[in-house]
């Protein structure tokens, strides 16, 4: 099984500079809470994106009915407690799977990313929307054409307004696009590899939804490909098909692969 994803908001790029690298035997990471929490035995207040090791423990410290806490990690369906359903009283323990219940790319690529806990760019800082948004994806880009077909899926057939705008390595100057769906290839020339963001806009130009993670390929590339569809593989075998959970589990992984196509 997979790490488990966000259901509410997520911190993607919301201080300035990365949260500390982790260390130990990781097997997580806070994707969202709110409310006080404490990571046992460590006794270390819960912040964004902090590491969860084996072993560890939560413990909620400003009362049993308020505040929730998501957890990606290793194995199984999303890790989420929301304190106002169910009361969040004593210590419980963070799940985990054995290791041969892991998909091992996706161990290795998240495992790399939350060691080294890079730079994340402000955009993505928001929640994501609900409903027909596009959904984070890897794009491939050759002979002028950008193939965002995964990406503008959910949007339903028909012709849509949108705009990207490159944010990593270097931030560049957007586009705004009509993109026709569901084939989703659009002619677009001087599109430079790396992460993107992509937003719907209505006919003024106007953000009509959440920015969403692209990253562009300057050509096919068959591991990161097959790493995106064995993601996509495992979020159709989720119980839980909230979209937003679903926007902020694939965020991660399109970060993930950023970094590691850019290494």
């Amino acid at each position: 099984m997979l790490p488990a994803v966000a259901l509410t908001l997520a911190f993607l790029g919301q201080a300035s500079t990365p949260p500390a690298p982790c260390s130990g035997d990781l097997i997580g990471n806070v994707e969202s809470f709110s409310g006080a929490w404490t990571i046992l035995p460590r006794n270390e207040a819960v912040s964004a994106h902090a590491c969860i090791l084996r072993g560890d423990s939560l413990r909620k410290n400003d009362g049993p009915s308020s505040g929730d806490i998501t957890i990606l990690f290793f194995g199984g369906e999303p890790f989420v407690r929301n304190c106002r359903k169910d009361a969040c009283t004593g210590v419980f323990r963070v799940p985990t799977t054995a290791p041969a219940d892991r998909p091992q790319g996706l161990v290795a690529l998240f495992t790399s990313y939350w060691t080294s806990r890079p730079q994340r760019p402000p955009i993505f800082a928001v929640a994501r929307g609900i409903g027909d948004e596009p959904l984070p994806a890897v794009a491939i880009y050759e002979f002028d054409r950008l193939k965002l077909g995964a990406a503008v899926a959910p949007l339903g057939s028909g012709a849509h307004r949108v705009r990207i705008q490159r944010q990593l390595p270097s931030t560049g100057p957007h586009m705004e696009l009509t993109i026709s769906t569901p084939d989703g290839i659009v002619a677009v020339p001087g599109i430079l590899p790396g992460l993107y963001s992509l937003e719907r806009i209505d006919e003024s130009g106007a953000p009509a939804g959440a920015a969403t993670a692209v990253l562009v390929l300057a050509s096919p590339n068959q591991p990161i490909e097959k790493l995106y569809a064995e993601a996509r593989a495992q979020v159709d075998t989720w119980r839980n098909k909230d979209p937003s959970v679903i926007r902020s589990f694939l965020t991660e992984v399109v970060m993930a692969l950023y970094y590691q196509s850019a290494s």
